[in-house]
């Protein structure tokens, strides 16, 4: 499975007070077992991730050994049409550095985005997949998609 993670899960990774971040060490383990994750070719995402974790914490020693492997990254086009983009900025108040997360699910073979974030409402959720066919799952949705 390709999945893209908001860089929100990861932070939730490294707080050992949110009790998701259980459910977030098992996901990031399972990724790194068997599954891929998707990035965007401008460094984007990447670069989100390098400045809001730290490399001391077990998100941080993650996203080492997942962007130092070749078979774990999958670089993919994180543009959002002009039409979407407007639809999601304009009438549903999208936050703009969400875009090439959800420009990248769009490209990946399934289209699942996991994120918690408040970004996210149910509004955005219901749009992202009617119109884009991204899924934005929780958590410990994804979880239980890559344990099958």
């Amino acid at each position: 499975m390709e999945l893209v993670l908001d860089t929100f899960v990861l932070k939730v990774g490294q707080n050992a007070d949110d009790e998701r971040s259980l459910d977030v060490l098992a996901l990031l383990h399972g990724i790194n077992s068997s599954h891929t994750i998707a990035v965007d070719y401008g460094h984007l995402i990447l670069g989100e991730y390098f400045r809001n974790i730290p490399s001391d914490c077990h998100a941080g020693k993650w996203l080492g050994v997942v962007s130092s492997r070749s078979d774990k990254l999958v670089f993919r086009d994180g543009r959002v049409t002009n039409v979407h983009r407007d639809i999601l900025l304009n009438q549903l108040h999208f936050d703009r550095s969400d875009l090439v997360f959800v420009g990248v699910a769009a490209r990946t073979p399934d289209r699942i985005l996991v994120s918690e974030e408040s970004d996210y409402s149910e509004n955005i959720k219901e749009y992202l997949l009617d119109e884009i066919g991204v899924r934005v799952v929780s958590i410990h949705e994804a979880l239980q998609l890559i344990q099958g």
